[in-house]
């Protein structure tokens, strides 16, 4: 392995913790204008029309974080390094605008821009760069590695590369004191191990289903938008701008951060909490599927924590529990990241809970079908008891590494 790249990696590293850093500091800023401009929301159509543009000139750069596993060597080729930025725009703009996104796609597909700008090979760097960002972003220290090893097909080299890049650019932001999603929690011991069980069965049977019908809205609509006349999709971002633009729906716009800190701290639900969280899935969902520059991370880990929270709080089970669990739920269903999903969770909860993690989003993985938003069709999985383990994807790009790609480790 070439002991340059270990500097690559740090520098991508670092580069992550700066985004995230700066696209943090700017959805703060858009909080601050949408309060004193709530009209700001009914710009939504502009919007749209401003992320047609901007996609027009940015020659086959990737616009969603499944986009990298479509990109072909010849696409790479025509890849316009100088233009990756234009994501970093676009995001800001929808969540200037107050669109119903997320904030992962915009630093895992900036971080690939930059490892583009600086002209490294993507079939080797974009993997590593692009996972990187993911644990930025995230927070979690192990998430990178992990994400690659379920994202990608790669060398032992990338993987060690992504592991010193995730830590400095997790280690820069907690110097910087960036806020976390969530925080992590203690929880009680049950009284019954059968009654857990059954509510981590159900509890993430149904969470697999709904992320089953989220796919469903999402790739129909896509492609409905995708065909029609682009009038349909400009009224249907003033409908949703005329929604949001509701005083009680405000809180719905962009990430939504404070419903996600209330509904994880452990308290009730109430018949008009649960409301909101329906609601934010299908404007999240309306929103991606027009195309606005972003992700879904943070919106889905919103109505995660909601559906965890209100299925403890019927069942009787430890409500901390319930979001904790919840909070990556939704997110492992539609992605079928499960690995993923466990050591985000994980990362909020004592070791020991690792059974209980584990069976449940495994049940979640099992009950939201085959496809997913950020992933190609799988090549291969073992299913043990409906339970499916291992199964990945292709290689970056669809074309397998090589040790004579530049940057090679």
């Amino acid at each position: 392995m070439n002991p340059l790249n270990l500097i690559l990696a740090l520098l991508l590293g670092a580069a992550a913790a700066g985004l995230s850093y700066g696209f943090q500091t700017v959805v703060n800023l858009s909080e601050q204008l949408r309060l004193e401009y709530p009209q700001l929301v009914l710009g939504l159509p502009i919007l749209f029309i401003l992320t047609i543009l901007l996609k027009k000139k940015t020659l086959y750069y990737p616009h969603k974080v499944k986009d990298l596993h479509e990109m072909t060597e010849e696409k790479n080729f025509f890849w316009n390094r100088w233009k990756a930025v234009y994501h970093f725009i676009g995001a800001s703009l929808s969540h200037i605008f107050g669109a119903s996104v997320g904030r992962e796609g915009v630093i895992v597909l900036t971080t690939t821009g930059v490892a583009r700008l600086f002209n490294l090979s993507l079939k080797y760097w974009g993997p590593v760069a692009a996972s990187i960002g993911f644990a930025a972003i995230t927070g979690n220290k192990w998430v990178g590695i992990i994400f690659l090893i379920e994202m990608y097909s790669t060398q032992f080299s990338q993987k060690v590369w992504t592991f010193f890049g995730a830590w400095v650019a997790v280690l820069i932001l907690q110097s910087l004191k960036f806020p976390h999603l969530l925080s992590a929690v203690t929880i009680p011991d049950s009284e019954s191990w059968l009654k857990r069980f059954v509510f981590i069965f159900v509890l993430g049977m149904i969470i697999g289903y709904i992320s089953r019908l989220y796919k469903k809205g999402y790739f129909f609509l896509s492609d409905f938008f995708a065909a029609k006349n682009i009038i349909w999709a400009i009224a249907m971002s003033g409908a949703i701008g005329y929604a949001l633009y509701n005083t009680d729906l405000r809180v719905l716009q962009s990430l939504s951060l404070d419903l996600v800190e209330r509904f994880s701290s452990g308290s009730l639900m109430t018949a008009y909490d649960m409301q909101l969280v329906l609601l934010k899935a299908i404007f999240t969902l309306l929103c991606v599927s027009l195309g606005f520059f972003g992700g879904e991370y943070v919106p889905l880990v919103l109505v995660g924590v909601g559906l965890g929270v209100t299925g403890a709080q019927f069942y009787g089970e430890s409500l901390l529990l319930g979001s904790v669990l919840g909070a990556f739920a939704v997110f492992a269903g539609v992605t079928r990241l499960k690995w993923t999903a466990v050591v985000l969770c994980l990362g909020l909860l004592d070791y020991t809970m690792f059974i209980w993690v584990y069976l449940f989003y495994s049940v979640v993985h099992s009950f939201s079908g085959e496809k997913s938003i950020y992933l190609q069709p799988r090549l291969h999985k073992f299913n043990f008891m409906n339970f499916q383990f291992g199964g990945f994807p292709g290689s970056f790009g669809n074309v397998k590494t090589t040790e004579r790609d530049i940057g090679e480790g």
